[in-house]
Parts: structure tokens; sequence; C-alpha cells
């Protein structure tokens, strides 16, 4: 080998430095790229947290590649509408409405209505039937004659179908004071309209349907008439009728 081939050999070799020298420049471009991409990735994490504890609601995304992409994401849209049931019983007002029979004590035919009054000794006092007493408190109560009352009934609902339930405080009796009891089914209920009257005072019930679009908008009156010809025992005799109204 000619000493210029020699020479020309000798150039294509690099030292060992050199050799160590670009062996180090390529691991440290390694790990600078290392850390970005680490903290690339911390960065989207990061972000991604973010936005998820933001309150922000992420909808829903979708990608579509090709000659004529479509991308379809969607959303949802919710109203709410609570179930609501309204019921009256009489008069609009914030109490309890009642419904009161008296009787009057006649001899001969003959109200009595003063003390010391006189009595012949040979003929019996009588009460005469009970019959409605006192003044309505509203246009919704009313005395229509005889032994009874009427109470207007409008019930209102949102939601479906409407059962009214009833059940009474002193179960199968209108009870006095002194423990003496009246039977309950001596009251008898007639309805008028479109609210009928469940099917007895203590434990039945109706069902009222709905207008249409699970509305119920519907206005009735139920007739109470005492119909008991018993001989009562002096007193003041009650019992309250609680009527439930709810969405089936």
């Amino acid at each position: 080998m000619s000493r210029s081939e020699t020479v020309r050999s000798n150039s294509l070799v690099k030292p060992d430095s050199s050799i160590k020298q670009d062996a180090l420049d390529c691991y440290r471009v390694f790990r600078l790229n290392l850390r970005k991409m680490i903290c690339d990735f911390k960065l989207v994490a990061l972000t991604a947290v973010t936005v998820g504890l933001s309150g922000n609601v992420l909808g829903e995304g979708t990608v579509s590649v090709g000659a004529t992409p479509a991308a379809a994401a969607r959303v949802k849209l919710e109203v709410v509408i609570p179930k609501l049931v309204a019921l009256q019983v009489g008069s609009s007002t914030d109490t309890v409405d009642t419904l009161t029979c008296k009787s009057t004590i006649e001899i001969g035919g003959n109200e009595i209505t003063l003390t010391n009054q006189e009595w012949d000794g040979i003929t019996d006092p009588e009460t005469t039937t009970p019959l409605p007493d006192g003044v309505a408190s509203s246009p919704d109560i009313s005395i229509i004659g005889g032994t009874r009352w009427r109470a207007q009934i409008n019930v209102y609902a949102l939601g479906g179908a409407v059962t009214i339930t009833s059940a009474a405080s002193k179960r199968d009796f209108l009870q006095s004071s002194a423990g003496d009891q009246i039977a309950l089914n001596s009251i008898g209920v007639a309805s008028a309209g479109a609210v009928s009257h469940p099917s007895s005072l203590n434990g039945g019930s109706t069902t009222i349907s709905q207008n249409g679009n699970g509305i119920v908008n519907k206005s009735g009156s139920w007739t109470y008439n005492l119909t008991t010809s018993s001989t009562l025992a002096a007193g003041t005799y009650e019992s309250t009728i609680t009527y439930t109204a709810t969405i089936l």
C-alpha cells in the first residue's frame, strides 16, 4: 500500500475520543426528547383532569376520515314536569268544614224552646229528625233541604288518573264524648258531576279518569244525608272523614 493510500484510509477512521463524543451527544438528545415527551404527557393529563373537575359537561365526539368524512355527535334534551295532585272538599278555606245536623225537642208537635215550659205529664217529649244546622261558610257548602248537606268537590292533577280514598277518625261510627255511637253507614253520600265519592265513608275508594295528556281537571259535588230513624241519646256525635287523592 502506498503512503498516499495509507493516509486516505486513516482519514476515514475516527479516533476513539471522537466516537465517544458522538455517542454522548446522541444520548443527550435522546434524554431531551424523552423529557419533552414526559412533559407533554403530563400537560395533557393535567388538562384532562382540570376539564373533568371544572363542572363543564363534556359532549359526545366522533372522528371520521375518508373521501367524504362525516362526524356525528349527539346531545340529549330533557324537560322534567313533576307530578301534582290537588283536592278540595267543601269550602276553599284552610279550615275543615263541619256539617252539622241538629234535632229539636217537641211535645205534641210543638217545639220546646223555653225552660220550665208546661208539660201535662202524659204526652211524651220527642226528638225531631236531625236537620242541617248553621250557616254555610261558603257557596261550596250548602243545605239543600231535608237532612242533606252538599259539598263542592274539585280535583286537579298532572301525571295521570287519580284515586281518592276515605278514612274515618272513629272508623265505623260517629261517637259522642259519653261513648254513645251512631253507625257511620247511617249517613249516605250521593255524587253528582265528574267526581264520584269513594265507595264508603271509611276505607272506600274511587278512581277519577284523566281528561287527556295525563291531566285531571274535574269538579262535582257530594251530598251527605242522615238516614237513621233510631232514638238517640243526647250528645254531639262526631267523626272526621279524611279524603286522600293519589296519582296512580
